[in-house]
């Protein structure tokens, strides 16, 4: 990593982030804080908060390197990846890089493809011939089973376990603790609760809870 990183969110995910970097060594230019300057704090883990987020464009997008620090939140979680992705697509499109994070203590096997912007908190477990998409998150201590794919944007929340095979579409969130069983297709933008057992297949932008899960109505 030689280029300096700003972390897009000053945020409990933006600090995570911004933890995940210094422990990796990375030189952290700086914190964006959509609330600046009305937040009253100067930094985060003793990195400065720099402004808002349109500070990012006074860098040419050649001398720096994004990490999104925005998290999904606890209200509405679809609009909470919809806001991610809006933030991701804002800067991708103006010239900015997303780093890849993968966090010193996730273990990832072999023959993993991670795309840009993607990040693997720590305690996670991703094993061979998984593939994560552009600006998923892979949360603290969640298991990731071989051959599984990760659509863009999606969200698998701590503690979630993916059998082998499984396939999220994009702009999904599996809840904390849900456990999904080998070889379920769950389709894009789906939210299954937490602590949920899928064991069907689940369609587009449906919202599934329960043991075993069933649709929301």
């Amino acid at each position: 990593m030689t280029q300096p990183v700003i972390v897009i969110g000053a945020g409990g995910h933006g600090s995570v982030i911004l933890d995940m970097l210094l422990h990796m060594n990375a030189t952290v230019q700086g914190v964006t804080d959509a609330n600046a300057p009305t937040n009253a704090q100067s930094n985060i883990l003793g990195v400065p908060i720099i402004g808002n987020d349109d500070e990012v464009f006074k860098c040419e997008p050649a001398t720096v390197t994004l990490a999104l620090g925005v998290g999904i939140g606890t209200g509405d979680l679809r609009e909470g990846i919809a806001l991610r992705r809006t933030i991701y697509d804002r800067f991708v499109k103006a010239g900015y890089r997303f780093i890849a994070l993968i966090h010193p203590a996730a273990v990832v096997g072999g023959h993993v493809d991670i795309a840009a912007g993607a990040q693997i908190m720590a305690g996670a477990v991703v094993q061979t011939g998984v593939t994560i998409g552009t600006n998923c998150i892979i949360n603290t201590q969640a298991t990731v089973d071989h051959d599984c794919e990760i659509g863009a944007h999606s969200h698998i929340a701590p503690g979630t376990v993916l059998g082998g095979g499984v396939v999220v579409g994009e702009a999904a969130h599996i809840g904390i603790g849900a456990v999904v069983v080998p070889n379920i297709n769950i389709g894009d933008g789906v939210v299954i609760a937490a602590g949920a057992v899928v064991t069907q297949d689940v369609p587009p932008h449906v919202t599934v809870y329960g043991v075993p899960a069933k649709e929301k109505t």
